[in-house]
């Protein structure tokens, strides 16, 4: 196999496969690149290469990007017309959350069970209860919940369909593995590391978070007995 084309072989990617399945390490991929890839007209000669049509997928990724400028765009419009003067902190707040979840959601692969509840719930909510009181302002939560819920869907389908291709396809992960996607990316698209490595960071995350919470109970705690 000719190594300047493919970043590993047949056998290398079998081994790769094999150990990920059974647990053995894990396989990263980075969302944002692939949700380029999906979305941009360069990745013709990854197809032509790889000789591998993404053309659903392209359809699918594409639209729910572009189409958040339109989400934002009304959001804003309902949000002014239905909070009048509130609507200066209640939009920056609807888009600062909305920033968040969008962020954090091109991290690694992504669970949609949480934000289809929440989404449901809200909208649930907006329609049968808020409606009564002033039907802007159920619309902008309405709008809301669609964005943040399109941020989710969007990078967790770009996950999907990026493992699906990946887990199925040798020279498609072989042409991408460590590879960063343009000179902007900060990371390979397509990575592995040991269960081991992955465990340890998991880890990490747990502790730092768990401290994190600690010392707001500390603060909360040592402020109640002040007062």
């Amino acid at each position: 196999m000719i190594r300047d084309i493919y970043n590993i072989t047949q056998e290398e990617y079998n081994k790769i496969i094999d150990l990920h399945k059974n647990g053995k390490i894990v396989l990263y991929i980075d969302n944002a690149s692939f949700r380029q890839l999906f979305c941009d007209n360069n990745s013709k000669n990854i197809v032509k290469t790889t000789n591998t049509s993404i053309l659903f997928q392209s359809i699918i990724i594409s639209l729910l990007f572009y189409i958040i400028p339109i989400y934002i765009i009304a959001l804003s419009i309902i949000t002014v017309y239905s909070f009048s003067w509130w609507s200066f902190i209640v939009l920056p707040l609807f888009l600062y959350i909305w920033f968040i979840v969008h962020s954090r959601a091109s991290y690694g692969k992504q669970s949609i069970v949480l934000s289809i509840f929440i989404s449901i719930l809200i909208i649930a909510v907006s329609i049968f209860y808020i409606y009564e009181i002033n039907i802007g302002i159920a619309d902008s939560l309405i709008l809301f919940s669609i964005l943040v819920f399109n941020s989710k869907l969007l990078y967790f389908l770009t996950s999907k369909f990026a493992f699906d291709l990946l887990l199925k396809n040798y020279k498609f992960f072989a042409i991408l593995y460590e590879t960063k996607y343009n000179l902007k990316s900060f990371t390979a698209m397509v990575w592995v590391d040991s269960l081991d490595n992955y465990l340890q960071i998991e880890q990490v995350k747990k502790s730092i978070h768990n401290r994190t919470l600690k010392e707001i109970f500390n603060i909360t705690f040592n402020h109640n007995n002040k007062t």
